[in-house]
């Protein structure tokens, strides 16, 4: 993706630059969706309270936009998408390493599945 705006000379991830200080800058962004299976769990308030560790962990990240996108009426399931953005490509793979490790610790859930796309 590219995104034009104005930026510091001294930015090492300017691509092209014109007068006026208006460059080209190339965002990298990933789309994560993981689902866990929540065995035992028998209402929609146990789920909430056991998932919340990753709006918790992850939500204040301002490189990180994340929602429960799916199974939101079911006990024992529940999808979760995350957005990541970061101006270089290991910046994004450290980001979604982070993500994937981290996530089945944080929440009392076990994860069944995790799809990677780069936007």
């Amino acid at each position: 993706m590219i995104i034009t705006g104005e930026f510091h000379a001294g930015d090492e991830n300017i691509l092209a630059g014109s007068a006026g200080g208006c460059f080209l800058l190339c965002m990298f962004i990933g789309l994560i969706h993981m689902d866990f299976l929540l065995e035992g769990c028998h209402s929609l308030k146990e789920k909430r309270s056991r998932m919340s560790g990753l709006r918790e962990r992850f939500g204040r990240m301002p490189h990180i936009a994340l929602c429960e996108s799916g199974y939101q009426d079911e006990h024992m399931k529940s999808r979760w998408s995350f957005v990541i953005v970061s101006l270089d490509r290991k910046g994004l793979d450290r980001a979604v390493n982070i993500l994937e490790k981290e996530a089945e610790e944080i929440v009392d859930a076990l994860l069944t599945g995790i799809t990677r796309e780069e936007l």
